[in-house]
């Protein structure tokens, strides 16, 4: 079942905004999220859902989004932008000059099975001259397709790249990305992704066997290159100091620039938020 864990409207939220703002909307990582931004970069809105993975057959996609119309009808105004970023665990990306708009399922194929209720979509990744090519649960992508304004679809991988970029300083930089129960790692050389991949983790040893391994696999050193933690991740927990004591360059990604945040959502801690929120870039 999907639980209601952040409810956050800001006092200057009102409906006649849409036509000046963005609709950010976010499925996966265990979670479904949606803010709303206006023009001037300030963010009005924002709920998030804890709900099963994404693709967990069992999950009634359609029931639940039913449900979630009638809260405040956000989603049947006509919003100057709305994009939708899907962190689904099952992706891969495809250098532009490869890439084949018929083949896209062929690609993912290739690299994992399918479930049987998705489908596969795909969007460019301009920095990095790719496609990001990944798997949707077909009754939500069938309920987006009937919102007012077309959105637009992206990846995790790529909705994050930008927001990240802004805070590297030193020359190899790793992103942990964390759900409850799956974790998204990204390895960065300069502004060159060089690995992504996703891992479901079901104790912190796992955690920590993944994100050990990946800076092993490229020659990183854990004492010096910057590990960043976005997501549902805090400093009292076991998973956070058995981290700590192998890796010294420890970070909790900053706030999104250039959003500004309302008085009642500048109170989450800024790093769980971070890949909800990307969506609004």
């Amino acid at each position: 079942m999907a639980k209601l864990i952040h409810d956050i409207k800001e006092n200057s939220y009102t409906p006649h905004i849409a036509a000046l703002s963005r609709l950010g909307l976010f499925v996966g990582l265990d979670s479904f999220a949606y803010a709303v931004c206006d023009n001037q970069q300030r963010v009005h809105l924002y709920r998030e859902y804890h709900l099963p993975e994404q693709n967990d057959a069992n999950f009634d996609w359609l029931d639940f989004f039913q449900k979630l119309d009638p809260l405040d009808g956000a989603f049947h105004l006509s919003y100057r932008q709305v994009k939708v970023v899907f962190a689904s665990s099952k992706f891969t990306i495809v250098p532009t000059q490869w890439y084949r708009e018929e083949e896209r399922k062929t690609y993912l194929l290739h690299v994992s099975d399918l479930n049987k209720n998705s489908q596969v979509l795909a969007a460019e990744y301009p920095e990095q001259y790719a496609y990001q090519v990944f798997e949707t649960p077909i009754s939500a992508h069938e309920w987006l397709e009937k919102m007012p304004v077309s959105p637009q679809y992206t990846h995790l991988v790529g909705s994050l790249h930008g927001a990240l970029a802004a805070h590297f300083r030193a020359p190899d930089n790793v992103v942990v990305c964390f759900g409850l129960q799956r974790i998204f790692i990204f390895y960065y050389r300069g502004s060159s992704l060089i690995f992504s991949n996703s891992f479901a983790c079901h104790s912190p040893k796992d955690v920590l066997y993944f994100v050990l391994l990946t800076l092993e696999q490229f020659n990183l050193n854990p004492d010096f290159t910057p590990v960043w933690i976005i997501g549902k991740m805090s400093q009292d927990t076991d998973l956070y100091r058995n981290l700590r004591r192998y890796i010294h360059s420890l970070y909790f990604v900053p706030g999104l620039t250039p959003l500004k945040l309302g008085e009642k959502l500048s109170q989450v801690p800024l790093h769980s938020t971070f890949a909800q929120l990307s969506s609004l870039m």
